[in-house]
């Protein structure tokens, strides 16, 4: 892997919209990311950065879609 080694992100990037408990998110089931679309943004330019051509990474922490979907 290459790139900057600067991490992009800081913990303003994944600051919640809604900061109750975690339980309370979690008592209806749904399909949704868990970041917001800047924050997958955020860590699909870090992807990028550090990731060469063949790299491969194991997102187990995505929802029902992966960060580093590539179009």
């Amino acid at each position: 892997m290459t790139g900057s080694g600067k991490h992009p992100l800081s913990a303003a990037d994944f600051s919640r919209i809604d900061e109750k408990p975690e339980p309370f998110f979690y008592n209806t089931p749904r399909l949704v990311t868990h970041i917001d679309d800047d924050a997958c943004a955020a860590l699909s330019a870090y992807y990028a950065d550090i990731l060469e051509d063949g790299d491969r990474i194991l997102d187990l922490m995505s929802s029902c879609f992966s960060t580093c979907r590539q179009p």
